[in-house]
């Protein structure tokens, strides 16, 4: 009985294994990314916190808070994709290892 994920693996000649990789590794970029953008996020809230970002900063703020708001928009549709995607391959995994 092989892994889910040696069945994955084991395809060849379609491109998915490539693509496997490829979105293994974006997923990783986005995550440090990520991280980035909330340590950077955190030293904004020391700065306002210690009175150094005043209402000047107001079309700044609003600017960081729609692309923050699409980052979230995103994070849920990658979410409900994956889910979806797992489902689909977890599926016919079973159907195999039952015949």
């Amino acid at each position: 009985m092989k892994k889910k994920e040696d069945k994955i693996r084991n395809v060849e000649g379609d491109g998915s294994s490539d693509l496997f990789e490829n979105l293994i590794s974006k997923s990783s970029d986005l995550y440090t990314a990520l991280l980035s953008i909330n340590e950077k996020l955190t030293a904004l809230e020391e700065l306002i916190e210690a009175g150094k970002v005043t209402g000047i900063f107001q079309d700044l703020l609003g600017e960081l808070s729609e692309g923050v708001e699409k980052c979230l928009k995103a994070e849920r549709q990658l979410h409900d994709r994956m889910r979806a995607i797992e489902q689909a391959l977890f599926i016919p995994m079973v159907d195999d290892e039952e015949r």
